[in-house]
């Protein structure tokens, strides 16, 4: 709370702060009555400064868990729910129930929305497999290396680490254009917007980066989904 307080002081009146998010994916073994309590003095830190930026929380991985938790728009006015939505972690059977699992999440945002908080998908990828390089933390081996058929690509990356994992490359740019899609989908109408992880890395990890998915081909253009 104490950050939060110096850091709303700091920052929260500034012109290109929209909302301060009081923190970043509390883990799933964390208690809810600890957490929500702590998202109930985080609100009155941030309001004791300013009444003017969104107080963002985040649901923790565990989406249905908020039903009716702050949603009293008069007495909690601009607060919203962050939801992250990765495929990269969990092990999937092909890429059609990538895509299926894309398509699916719209409704779980309509329902976060309905009973909740103003929601947006505040990170998401088309990181099919944790491949990406240090992407579970540094020098941790990805999970996928030593899944039975599976295995990531070594790749030529900057000193001092020369050498990363990647994705294989093992689907094809239909399969990421429509997974894209599905997803882009999903976000814009069942939840408030998005935020793709990410703009751009700086080791190569080809479904994590903007810039190359988009320099590929892979990335649809706005009138596909919107």
């Amino acid at each position: 709370l104490d950050v939060i307080d110096t850091m709303t002081s700091q920052f929260g009146s500034h012109e290109a702060v929209w909302g301060i998010e009081l923190v970043n994916e509390p883990w799933l073994s964390i208690d809810m009555d600890t957490l929500r309590q702590f998202y109930l003095d985080g609100y009155d830190v941030v309001r004791s400064h300013t009444d003017d930026v969104t107080v963002v929380l985040h649901d923790s991985f565990r989406p249905t868990e908020w039903a009716g938790f702050m949603n009293d728009t008069e007495k909690y006015p601009r607060t919203a729910m962050d939801t992250h939505r990765y495929q990269a972690f969990d092990d999937f059977a092909s890429d059609d129930d990538h895509i299926s699992q894309a398509c699916a999440m719209k409704q779980d945002l309509i329902n976060m929305e309905e009973t909740g908080l103003l929601t947006f998908v505040g990170e998401w990828s088309l990181g099919t497999t944790d491949c990406a390089h240090w992407l579970k933390g540094l020098n941790q081996e990805p999970h996928a290396q030593s899944t039975p058929g599976y295995h990531c690509k070594n790749v030529a990356c900057p000193a001092p680490m020369n050498e990363c994992t990647d994705d294989p490359d093992a689907s094809s740019p239909d399969f990421v254009r429509n997974f894209a899609n599905a997803y882009l989908d999903a976000a814009e109408t069942g939840s408030h917007g998005w935020i793709f992880w990410t703009f751009k890395t700086e080791l190569p990890a080809q479904r994590w980066d903007f810039f190359e998915l988009n320099a590929r081909g892979e990335w649809p253009a706005p009138d596909e989904y919107l």
